[in-house]
């Protein structure tokens, strides 16, 4: 299901070389309905939309909301820079350091005021569906692991979907890292936690309406 404004296919051989294969591709592509178009770099390409995906898929995952609530909580848009600044950091250690643009696109995008954009992983996490965590975040960790790169943001993403996927998910205030009441005006960040050097809150009330005996209505 495409839910975004904006669709684009890029391909190309690894080594940016040109191909008959590639050129028949092309071919085909080029009358699809959608921006599709030959990438000589399609290695950076690739990492570019990593940024992208592992951004948005640890953010929404991690703080529970869109990318709206999350830059409306107070934090929110510190946490969503210095997430990005991992990412952008592991992709650098292996050699594929995004270009200024690139990183300033994600940030734009991530941090974008009232957006009610959410990651797929985010949807089926909320649905206890199988999610794309390992594959999406745990490589990524991993390659940042063997380069040396400290990844805690990341970390605190897959340890907190493996917590739920096990069936432990529980309230804020059976975390001891809570560290403010729970607010009781609907729509207003649940909980504060201290995530990789930031001070974040994360959740948002209304997925608590029974914190104080009040309905979500």
């Amino acid at each position: 299901m495409q839910l975004a404004d904006f669709q684009e296919v890029l391909y190309g051989e690894m080594d940016g070389s040109t191909s008959a294969r590639i050129d028949a591709l092309h071919a085909f592509m080029s009358d699809a309905g959608f921006s599709a178009r030959i990438s000589r770099n399609i290695a950076q390409d690739l990492w570019n939309k990593w940024i992208m995906l592992a951004g948005m898929g640890a953010a929404t995952c991690l703080m529970r909301g869109t990318i709206g609530e999350i830059e409306a909580a107070p934090g929110g848009h510190a946490f969503v820079n210095a997430l990005i600044d991992e990412i952008v950091a592991i992709a650098a250690a292996n050699g594929h350091a995004p270009a200024p643009p690139v990183v300033a696109a994600a940030r734009g995008m991530l941090t974008a005021k009232g957006s009610t954009m959410a990651s797929s992983m985010y949807r089926d996490l909320q649905q206890m569906k199988p999610i794309e965590a390992d594959a999406i975040i745990g490589d990524l960790i991993a390659r940042a692991e063997a380069k040396g790169v400290k990844a805690p943001l990341l970390a605190a993403h897959m340890r907190t979907c493996a917590s739920i996927r096990t069936g432990c998910q529980r309230r804020p205030e059976d975390f001891p890292i809570v560290s403010s009441l729970w607010p009781r005006k609907r729509g207003k960040p649940a909980y504060r936690r201290r995530i990789g050097g930031c001070d974040v809150f994360s959740g948002v009330y209304r997925q608590y309406p029974q914190a104080h005996g009040q309905n979500s209505g």
